[in-house]
């Protein structure tokens, strides 16, 4: 029995989860998933329907544990149950975007998955305003649902919901954004990674207690490499339909 571990959500996790996987794939006992969807989000189920994709992966892999990093591209009006629209910038939009949220959750937890989160980082440009409220809807639906939350602006910036695309890494100032302003750069994504392992292991830990047949050696916790490790990588990423521009609300009458 192996611990598989999910990896799901946009464009930033098609840069993270790679790096993932790299960092832990000479770990015994793991098989890791990749599914990750550049140029989708929670907004649009009409693009890509992100809960049913999930369930569709869930039941093909039966992961053990998921780690979510999406949002990237949820800057727009959404649809409520009643079809109504509502705008970024507003209480009913951060409240329909936590019932998105919920829903990847609750597939998550009826399938006895551990949950990671890693918040949506704030971006620059004329986006970060209305990407700020998608970061306070994932933070408060993770402290109010008992979520674990990897917060990624303390290190990409030192302050929550503000932009930097130079910081600190290793003792030298490096550029931790690209020029896209929206995703992380090289150092930027093991900055962030640095931070994501510790969470993670604390999470595999627990896999192992219950699993025992599945932990691992002396050597192997001491973090020693082995080229006989047992891993697989399954990148499960169909081509998305093409991003359509934001539906915008009908006038008021």
């Amino acid at each position: 029995m192996r611990c598989r571990v999910l990896l799901l959500g946009d464009s930033l996790m098609e840069d993270m989860g790679p790096r993932v996987h790299k960092a832990l794939q000479n770990r015994r006992g793991l098989e890791f998933i990749i599914s990750a969807k550049f140029s989708t989000g929670l907004c649009r189920p009409d693009t890509f329907d992100w809960p049913k994709h999930m369930r569709e992966v869930v039941s093909k892999y039966k992961p053990n544990l998921v780690v979510f990093f999406i949002g990237a591209n949820d800057a727009m009006p959404m649809r409520t149950e009643n079809r109504k629209y509502v705008q970024p910038g507003t209480a009913i939009w951060r409240e329909t975007y936590k019932r998105r949220i919920d829903e990847l959750v609750s597939i998550a937890r009826e399938a006895d998955m551990d949950i990671i989160w890693i918040e949506m980082p704030a971006v620059g440009g004329r986006y970060n305003k209305l990407l700020h409220d998608t970061q306070i809807a994932q933070r408060e639906y993770c402290e109010a649902n008992g979520i674990e939350n990897l917060q990624t602006d303390p290190l990409l910036s030192g302050v929550w919901g503000k932009y930097e695309a130079f910081g600190e890494y290793n003792g030298k100032t490096v550029r931790l954004r690209v020029k896209d302003l929206t995703h992380l750069s090289p150092n930027g994504n093991r900055k962030v990674l640095d931070h994501l392992l510790p969470i993670l292991e604390k999470h595999l830990i627990s896999f192992y207690r219950a699993h025992p047949e599945c932990a691992l050696s002396e050597e192997e916790a001491a973090g020693i490499r082995r080229r006989s490790a047992i891993y697989t990588c399954h990148y499960d990423n169909p081509k998305p339909k093409p991003q359509q521009k934001p539906v915008e609300p009908p006038p008021a009458s």
